[in-house]
């Protein structure tokens, strides 16, 4: 479907139903049919826009995965350490009640 840009400097946003956005070179026409762009182009401060070619769509990017922190890595190691030192002695305790 065609466009139109009008190219004049007091150019509304809304002409005869249809509407316009600002862009650098003046105010462009939603898609039209071609007889609305046959008649806006009637009218000298209005020009036909080459519709540009579809665009394909793109895949979104997958986020990438987390660099992990050293500290963290590091706390997160000693706690695990921490744990498992206290379920040795815990068993250890365990095991000495059962002896006794």
């Amino acid at each position: 479907m065609p466009q139109v840009l009008n190219r004049s400097k007091n150019a509304s946003t809304l002409i005869n139903g249809v509407a316009f956005s600002k862009v650098a070179k003046g105010m462009l026409s939603e898609e039209i049919s071609q007889e609305q762009a046959d008649y806006f182009l009637s009218i000298p401060s209005y020009v036909a826009v080459k519709a540009a070619a579809p665009v394909p769509p793109v895949a979104p990017k997958q986020p990438a995965d987390p660099v992990p922190d050293p500290a963290v890595a590091a706390a997160a190691a000693a706690t695990a350490e921490a744990e498992r030192q206290a379920a040795e002695q815990a068993n250890a305790a365990a095991q000495a009640k059962q002896q006794a």
